[in-house]
């Protein structure tokens, strides 16, 4: 009897071992669509500042966690909108992208707080 309960015991500690060590990780992707009014621009200071802005302001109202990737998926103009497509990722999350990309795939373009808006 005794022998039966150490073998369960062992089976359970095996069986959740796995399990913790199965989870995956917490990737965090969002992709988020902002937009810049045209009415505001008048040179192109203003609109890379304009640009810079609405990534900023998409970055701090649409995701709660800190990004390690920013990337611009699209730009479209809509009448006198700029609208502006942005993928954010974790660390987790940009491996996880990384994994699903193709060898021929080109890398995403980074955007950085250093990057040059236009």
């Amino acid at each position: 009897m005794r022998m039966i309960r150490r073998g369960w015991i062992v089976v359970f500690v095996l069986v959740a071992m796995a399990m913790v060590m199965a989870a995956p990780a917490a990737a965090h992707v969002a992709e988020v669509t902002t937009v810049v009014p045209l009415a505001d621009v008048q040179d192109d200071e203003s609109l890379r500042r304009s640009i810079g802005q609405a990534v900023d302001r998409a970055r701090a109202e649409t995701i709660a966690f800190e990004p390690s990737l920013v990337a611009v998926t699209g730009v479209r103009v809509l009448g006198e909108h700029v609208l502006i497509g942005l993928l954010f990722a974790d660390a987790d999350g940009e491996a996880m992208l990384e994994g699903l990309g193709g060898e021929d795939d080109p890398p995403a373009d980074r955007v950085t707080r250093d990057t040059p808006w236009i």
